[in-house]
């Protein structure tokens, strides 16, 4: 997995080559998450679980941190309870962190190259790549697609359509239905 991942992305650790993770490495994990990230969304964590040391120091560190509600009858929610009581933003959907991040209604497309126009003059977010090619492919079906159907319209790999897929979702471009299929936002 090792491999794969520096294959396609980077691997960021405190500790040589070959050390094998342990419940005393986790925490130092989660510092270098909590610092590499924007923001925290802890989904479901009991008082105590490895989560709310993410969000802690996501917190210690400035960062955003947020937390989705859960019953309060289950213990995996008293973690993320926890955080709201004590000024963790609740967040019921994706466009709750977009809105909260501050990138609500900034969209637009571009053909150009990430580095040379990662944000328009005009502050709007652009899709490009694999977003472009996944938005590109929902938009032009005019329907809900499964995963493995933009997989064969978009011509990416399963990883590369999630991936592209939470991130647009995140940007508001596209909306998951209840049974798992994606459409295109209207822009």
């Amino acid at each position: 997995l090792y491999r794969r991942v520096i294959e396609t992305g980077a691997v960021v650790s405190e500790y040589p080559f070959g050390k094998r993770a342990d419940r005393a490495t986790f925490p130092m994990r989660n510092r270098i998450i909590a610092g590499m990230a924007m923001a925290t969304l802890l989904v479901e964590s009991g008082i105590r679980g490895g989560g709310m040391i993410t969000a802690r120091i996501a917190c210690d560190l400035g960062r955003d941190v947020f937390a989705v509600p859960g019953r309060i009858s289950e213990p995996e929610s008293a973690g993320c309870h926890l955080l709201i009581r004590e000024g963790a933003r609740l967040i019921t959907s994706a466009s709750d962190i977009v809105e909260e991040l501050g990138f609500s209604g900034r969209l637009k497309f571009s053909a150009e190259p990430a580095a040379k126009n990662s944000e328009s003059s005009g502050g709007e977010i652009v899709l490009e790549g694999d977003e472009a090619a996944v938005y590109s492919a929902l938009k032009s079906a005019g329907c809900p697609l499964a995963a493995d159907e933009i997989v064969q319209s978009a011509n990416l790999p399963i990883s590369k359509v999630l991936a592209a897929a939470l991130m647009l979702e995140l940007k508001n471009a596209i909306a998951k239905q209840g049974d798992g299929r994606w459409t295109a936002a209207p822009r």
